[in-house]
């Protein structure tokens, strides 16, 4: 019957071309290298490696073997890590909801990066808007959420400050309210706002509704492409809006009472039906040196 050590040595072999070669890599003899293979040749019932002076050619049988030994091998590995992790009482999976405001190629690759140091783990991600996350960590169906901190949040809540976002109003380049020097809320409220309102109906408190006349929409993807047909205005996050101002797709709007925008927190909130080890404390100190304030 195959072990994991001919497994090894098999997968080795195909990758060296080479059983000296195999035999300095595992730190093995030559010669059991040899007699590894040798058997493993014998349960097979064919030639797996044409030998030559110049090394071990791989036979068409050897080919169709590779890929499933080394499927086996990763599998092992897999197993060795979870029960590794068991033993020491690790999480063997990982659920973070994530604000949609603050997705960006940056952020979903700082994630990947930093879970593909742990393999053994399921991660489970979730994009929604700041109040559902919310509801989501209280009734401890994630075990963290990254969201926009918000006056209505919890005072018990258990939350740590990341960083801030910069939030911009903004409108089409042909919107009446472009041009216009010092808007106030009242010449504001004459015109549709296009407003983030979450799936419970909850409006952010730094981008509430400011017209009698609103569309709401649960993401800010939707509403960045309202702005730019010209159905109203609209507070996008500045990133996601950055190459739009560059272009003169959009323009951002005059306010006398926000001048430069607004500054909004970024928040962890971590689940009090979840145990938080290093993993979260790690994880944690990656992401607050990504969204930390410049």
């Amino acid at each position: 019957m195959l072990s994991l050590d001919q497994c090894r040595i098999f997968v080795c072999v195909c990758e060296t071309g080479s059983f000296s070669a195999a035999a300095r890599q595992l730190g093995k003899a030559q010669s059991g290298i040899s007699q590894a293979i040798a058997n493993l040749e014998i349960d097979v019932g064919r030639e797996l490696f044409i030998r030559a002076k110049g090394g071990a050619l791989p036979t068409e049988a050897a080919k169709i073997l590779l890929p499933v030994a080394k499927n086996v091998l990763r599998q092992t590995k897999l197993f060795e890590q979870k029960v590794e992790a068991l033993a020491k009482n690790e999480a063997l999976s990982y659920s973070i909801a994530l604000e949609e405001g603050l997705l960006g190629k940056q952020l979903i690759a700082l994630i990947a990066d930093f879970f593909a140091d742990f393999p053994h783990i399921e991660l489970d991600l979730i994009i929604a808007s700041t109040f559902d996350i919310e509801q989501l960590v209280r009734e401890g169906r994630v075990q963290l959420g990254i969201t926009y901190y918000d006056e209505s949040l919890p005072k018990t809540a258990d939350f740590t400050l990341l960083g801030d976002y910069h939030f911009i109003s903004v409108a089409h380049p042909n919107h009446p309210l472009v041009g216009i020097k010092d808007i106030d809320v009242e010449t504001l409220s004459q015109y549709r706002h296009l407003v983030h309102r979450s799936l419970s109906r909850r409006e952010l408190s730094f981008s509430q509704s400011l017209s009698e006349n609103c569309w709401y929409c649960n993401d800010y993807f939707t509403i960045r492409e309202l702005a730019l047909e010209n159905a109203g205005w609209a507070d996008l996050p500045e990133k996601r809006v950055a190459e739009d101002l560059k272009t003169g797709r959009l323009a951002k709007l005059d306010l006398a009472f926000e001048p430069y925008g607004n500054r909004v927190d970024i928040i962890a909130v971590r689940s009090s039906a979840h145990l938080h080890g290093k993993l979260t404390q790690n994880l944690l100190i990656i992401l607050n040196k990504f969204f930390e304030i410049k």
